[in-house]
């Protein structure tokens, strides 16, 4: 089957229900049919959502079920698989291969419902044995008699050889007497002698046919004897090994059944640990969780929305309180403006009250004030206007002094507040700047704290894949001891033995090959 050259398709292939390899394409799948990694109750998607058992996709072929002779089915597998299987000696030697659309699905063994072999020995293997010595004993019994018969066959070959030579020699006595004209009665005598020598001679090979005749089927039955003993040793042989290999499978699969079982203790084990540490991490994460979800108070919601913009919330609030001095520094720079021009139009104004009083003190009110004198007498008797100009000049003086001292310390407590409101303009700018540092620091905090939850959560779903391959695992693990199990009662159960009979040998049946996974696939320790 060729794939065709424009399939884009990508194909997962899932096992067990559980574990899922893949992506490959539609040749990559092809080829994993071929090599028997895709098995009877595997299944394959393009989408990992939509799964379709692998016998229904006809790209991989998987239409072919085994024959193993007793009328078993076993499969579907792709028809190259196969016939890697038939030619590599694991299936039965009149194993065939049966086309899904002429296979009896209901003959179809599935993975766990191996059946009994057809013909299943009725004998244990020690009483097996016993019946081969029986057997022995009666064939080396036989051997025995047909060892006597040929050793009799052998004398009565030398009595008929005796015979023929006393035949011969009463020849050559007749032949001479004969020649020396013996009288007829020593004639007479040696012709009854020799035809009773002859009739002798002539029992004796009748009796020596027999005896080779007897020595030849015995040394035949001796032959067949010898062989059916050779191949009752050889059988007993076989059975002894078949029997020793049985108990080292036997003890072979105990020992693998125990390792397995310290390997699920481990693997239990681990579970456990592994089970215990995600709970834990789980009663964490979920008090967290409820700690997350539980309602906010306007600190919170306030502290909240400013661990989401931290350096938005700082600079909002250092901008307003920065702004709210710039305006209480402008203010009170127009205010010292301000005392500036008042204090200057009030010293201006004492000034000129000042000059004015002391022209009118200087002469000019001392002129009017004579010739008021001169003009009014009376006037004469009132110098007290001089003094009391003289005062208020002195009391507009110290007040002059006083406001002028006072506006210097308004000065100099304004000037005071100015540098104040300096240095805490320099503070809070480099308050500022602790605060953009903080703020930067609270945002990679803040990152930290998300990578450090995107790391849980994958955490979390690795552990959940770990604790669902666990679980896969165990499972795999108690089929498989369930598996050697049966295969170890099986074993003792149906543990075949030759039949000796005649001159041919029949074995029985071997049991069914059971269905073996891939070595891509075993459970690795």
């Amino acid at each position: 089957m060729n794939a065709d050259k424009t399939d884009t398709r990508q194909w997962f292939l899932r096992i067990a229900g559980k574990t899922i390899f893949g992506p490959v394409s539609t040749s990559g799948i092809v080829v994993w049919a071929e090599q028997g990694r895709i098995l009877p109750g595997h299944e394959v998607s393009t989408d990992q959502t939509t799964w379709l058992p692998a016998e229904q996709v006809p790209e991989l072929g998987i239409a072919w079920y085994i024959d193993d002779g007793a009328g078993n089915l076993r499969g579907p597998l792709n028809r190259t698989a196969a016939d890697a299987i038939l030619t590599s000696g694991k299936a039965p030697p009149d194993a065939r291969l049966v086309y899904a659309d002429k296979a009896d699905l209901a003959r179809v063994i599935r993975p766990g419902a191996e059946p009994r072999a057809a013909s299943a020995p009725t004998e244990k293997s020690s009483k097996e044995c016993d019946a081969l010595r029986h057997r022995i004993t009666a064939l080396e019994a036989e051997n025995a008699r047909q060892k006597e018969t040929l050793a009799a066959a052998k004398q009565a070959t030398k009595q008929c050889a005796a015979l023929e030579h006393e035949r011969d020699s009463l020849r050559l006595a007749l032949a001479e007497a004969e020649k020396r004209a013996i009288p007829e009665s020593d004639i007479a005598r040696l012709r009854e002698a020799a035809s009773a020598s002859e009739s002798k001679r002539l029992a004796a090979e009748q009796e020596r046919d027999a005896c080779r005749a007897q020595a030849a089927e015995a040394v035949r039955k001796q032959a067949a004897a010898e062989q059916r003993g050779a191949h009752a040793e050889r059988l007993l042989e076989e059975a002894r090994v078949q029997i020793a290999a049985s108990d080292r499978a036997q003890a072979m699969a105990s020992a693998h059944a125990d390792t397995l079982k310290r390997e699920i203790a481990e693997v239990q084990s681990a579970y456990s640990d592994l089970l215990t540490l995600s709970n834990s991490r789980e009663t964490e994460l979920q008090a967290r969780i409820a700690d997350l979800e539980k309602p906010l108070s306007p600190v919170a919601r306030a502290a909240e929305a400013c661990a989401a913009d931290p350096l938005g919330a700082i600079a909002q609030i250092l901008g307003q309180e920065v702004e709210r001095l710039e305006n209480d520094l402008a203010l009170e720079r127009e205010a010292v403006a301000g005392l500036r021009d008042w204090t200057t139009r009030r010293q201006e104004a004492i000034q000129s009250r000042i000059y004015e009083l002391t022209r009118i003190l200087s002469g000019e009110m001392e002129s009017t004030a004579t010739r008021r004198h001169a003009a009014d007498p009376g006037n004469r008797r009132h110098p007290a206007d001089a003094v009391r100009l003289q005062a208020e000049m002195a009391t507009l003086r110290a007040t002059q002094a006083q406001e002028a001292r006072l506006a210097d310390e308004r000065e100099s407590e304004l000037n005071r507040k100015i540098r104040v409101l300096e240095a805490e303009d320099a503070r809070l700018r480099t308050r500022v700047t602790e605060t953009d540092k903080l703020a930067r620091q609270t945002q990679e905090l803040a990152e930290t704290i998300r990578r450090r939850e995107q790391d849980l959560s994958q955490e979390r779903k690795q552990r959940e894949v770990e604790r669902e391959h666990h679980a896969s695992t165990q499972q795999a693990l108690l089929r498989r001891i369930d598996q050697l199990e049966h295969s170890q009662e099986s074993r003792s159960d149906e543990t075949p033995s030759p039949s000796v009979g005649g001159d041919t040998c029949n074995p029985a049946p071997f049991a069914p090959n059971r269905g073996k996974l891939s070595s891509w696939i075993r459970l690795k320790r």
